[in-house]
């Protein structure tokens, strides 16, 4: 029987651990990518022709500070959809604004710059531009409070990907501190602050989620969602983030039955999304295992297999794969097994990734067969992965696996120290 480690760690998809980063690209091509899925400046869909409408309107529109906004548009529509045109258009923001001296449009331009590069990994280039966009802000008293805040919430989420936890909080409370001391008075202060706090709540949910304070991580996601709903954006991107979110806590809490509400809730109700769909679909797969039902779970992981197949989504692919394989090895299944996890390791070999999950699940196996040599092999490649990425929760499972191996094989000492590294 598989060890109870692997059986708790199969490959979770819902927020990256870097160095992999989720975009919420609706065309994956064969990248690593998987990122703070959707933390959304926008909270709107743009289809085609209102696409076209905004290049025709764009084409014909003389160079003044109305052709900013409809640039500033097009960019906030295409960043989930093709980021390397966002990207194009916010450089042309910035060139169009500084060309007519309109300086609240050239900090905005550099605002929208920065969530580029932030949505590409490009953190750095990303907390530039960010700092550029709030100098200009504060330089010429604009008081653009929609700026400030994405410029404090998007901070806190560059923070979130270097794992600066310190500074996370200190921006995300520099947004709270915007919205307790908005004019609530104001139909258009209310607006901006009511649609893009509940995003701030998500952030502080992903937060505690990764620190295992599931109950804080709940509040906040909660209160993420009351908010979205509140504002109408209950079928938004974002919502649809956050009831990920909320599924994967309730799962992680063991309420299985709940944690099936919500990833259901994003397959029916956000099938516009097709990277959320998939996310959400891994997970529930998830569940269907840690509920012992094995063969529907396996049924499951072929469905994701065909969209991430569809998505041209590798990475996802090679998940699908090892997914299946520790499915399999449960039911005792080796042949498949073996189909599974080899058909996963080539694709990973090819995007030349090591993931923790695959080589536990390759340890696993091994430690199933006895072939004990093996086994504390991919253990070590499985350490040695979630070290190089700071995953604690597949670090520490990492060693929990190991040290049985090691007791297995009478090295008692080693085991010990495991045993103890785990604990701590």
């Amino acid at each position: 029987m598989p060890t109870q480690n692997v059986l708790r760690h199969l490959h979770k998809i819902h927020y990256n651990k870097n160095p992999f980063i989720l975009t919420p690209v609706m065309k994956m091509k064969a990248s690593i990518i998987y990122i703070l899925i959707f933390f959304c400046i926008n909270t709107f869909a743009q289809d085609q022709g209102n696409l076209d409408s905004l290049l025709q309107a764009y084409r014909s529109q003389k160079e003044d500070t109305t052709k900013v906004g409809t640039i500033e548009t097009i960019v906030a529509s295409q960043l989930y959809v093709e980021p390397e045109l966002a990207k194009k258009y916010a450089k042309e923001m910035v060139a169009l604004s500084r060309k007519i001296k309109y300086p609240k449009g050239l900090a905005r331009g550099y605002l929208r710059l920065g969530i580029c590069f932030y949505y590409q990994g490009l953190l750095d280039s990303a907390r530039v531009y960010l700092k550029k966009a709030k100098f200009l802000n504060t330089k010429n008293a604009h008081n653009d409070l929609s700026l400030l805040f994405d410029y404090y919430f998007f901070s806190g989420a560059v923070y979130w990907n270097k794992k600066e936890y310190d500074s996370v909080f200190h921006y995300t409370n520099k947004c709270f501190d915007l919205y307790n001391n908005r004019d609530s008075s104001s139909t258009k202060q209310n607006e901006v602050f009511n649609k893009n706090i509940g995003r701030t709540y998500h952030l502080l949910g992903v937060v505690y989620e990764e620190f295992g304070m599931y109950n804080l991580a709940l509040k906040n996601e909660l209160k993420s969602l009351k908010l979205l709903n509140e504002n109408g954006l209950g079928m938004s991107s974002m919502a649809g983030a956050t009831k990920n979110s909320l599924g994967i806590i309730e799962q992680k809490l063991e309420n299985y039955e709940q944690a099936l509400i919500y990833f259901d809730d994003i397959i029916l109700n956000h099938q516009d999304n097709n990277i959320l769909t998939l996310i959400s679909m891994i997970n529930r797969s998830l569940v269907l295992y840690y509920l012992n039902e094995n063969e529907k779970a396996i049924d499951y992981f072929k469905n994701c297999l065909s969209l991430a197949q569809k998505l041209d989504d590798k990475f996802s692919e090679a998940i699908m794969w090892s997914n299946m394989g520790v499915s399999y090895n449960a039911l005792g299944k080796e042949k498949e097994a073996w189909d599974s996890f080899s058909k996963a390791g080539k694709i990973f070999k090819d995007l030349n990734v090591t993931r923790s999950t695959y080589c536990m699940g390759m340890g696993d196996y091994y430690y199933t067969k006895n072939e004990l040599d093996s086994t504390l092999y991919y253990a070590n490649k499985a350490i040695m992965a979630s070290e190089s990425t700071q995953d604690l929760e597949s670090s520490s499972q990492g060693y929990d696996f190991r040290h049985k191996v090691y007791k297995k094989m009478g090295n008692h000492k080693r085991a010990l120290e495991d045993y103890e590294t785990y604990t701590k």
